[in-house]
């Protein structure tokens, strides 16, 4: 798969993130936790992931949930490099993935 479809795949995952977070915007500090959890791991990351999970923390907590929600889907170079260590896993469950994955498999033949 080349990056475009990449991309593509992963603002259509983040696009399923945003609308259950303006639907429910405690989940957002769901993320937080998350994020802060990781960080408090110590040696477990790299200094790559731990740079990517602060500045994840800084975009959260200094946006609206909304600001939030339309930068996940944002096309723009700097949000493509975010969502390539997106803290928002535990966001979608496995099947709300494996649906965004189907779709894009099947548009990809």
């Amino acid at each position: 798969m080349d990056h475009q479809k990449i991309d593509r795949r992963s603002i259509a995952l983040h696009g399923v993130v945003a609308k259950k977070l303006s639907e429910n915007p405690s989940l957002v500090q769901d993320v937080v936790k998350w994020i802060d959890e990781q960080l408090s791991r110590g040696s477990v990351h790299s200094a790559t992931t731990k740079y990517w999970l602060k500045c994840w923390k800084e975009l959260i907590e200094t946006r609206s949930v909304e600001e939030l929600c339309a930068l996940l889907v944002s096309p723009c170079e700097e949000m493509t490099r975010m969502r390539q260590s997106t803290p928002f896993v535990n966001v979608l469950s496995q099947e709300e993935r494996r649906r965004v994955f189907r779709q894009h498999a099947k548009s990809a033949t």
